[in-house]
């Protein structure tokens, strides 16, 4: 092989991996984890691709890595797809970080608590279905348990 070869290979090597790194990063983002089934006082939601949050409602579609935000009067609950529920509480912001939901309900799910409470109510599933903190994980197969996550104290 001579060198401008070598260099056009390496150039078509690279374009390659360019375009599954950004196929990846859309497919991740388009992933859908549930919608906003109750919205409540001041609610917002930051898309993953956007810079600025914007007004929740009833309906509202939430794609993996979404933020939700709650103010002191806000409240809202996330239905996820295998019928899980979030309740999220007054002055919260959480994020679905980690989502996959397969044909015979094996589940891998992750909510990242920033800061506040939430009530989670899970189905009884196969898979993991984690809340994580700062400073906890918490693992569940089929419960209603509560968590409450500070930023900074």
């Amino acid at each position: 092989m001579n060198r401008k070869e070598l260099i056009a290979g390496k150039i078509l090597l690279s374009y390659v991996f360019l375009s599954i790194f950004l196929y990846c990063g859309f497919v991740n983002a388009s992933v859908i984890v549930g919608n906003l089934s109750f919205v409540t006082g001041n609610v917002r939601v930051k898309k993953a691709a956007e810079k600025h949050y914007t007004k929740a409602a009833v309906g509202t579609i939430i794609h993996l890595n979404d933020k939700i935000e709650t103010g002191m009067n806000g409240k809202a609950e996330l239905m996820l797809g295998d019928k899980s529920e979030i309740h999220i509480g007054e002055a919260t912001r959480l994020r679905v970080s980690r989502y996959f939901l397969s044909a015979e309900s094996k589940r891998d799910i992750n909510i990242n608590l920033i800061d506040g409470a939430i009530r989670a109510i899970v189905t009884a599933g196969r898979g993991r279905f984690e809340v994580t903190t700062r400073n906890s994980i918490a693992g569940v197969k089929g419960t209603d348990f509560m968590e409450i996550g500070r930023a900074h104290v």
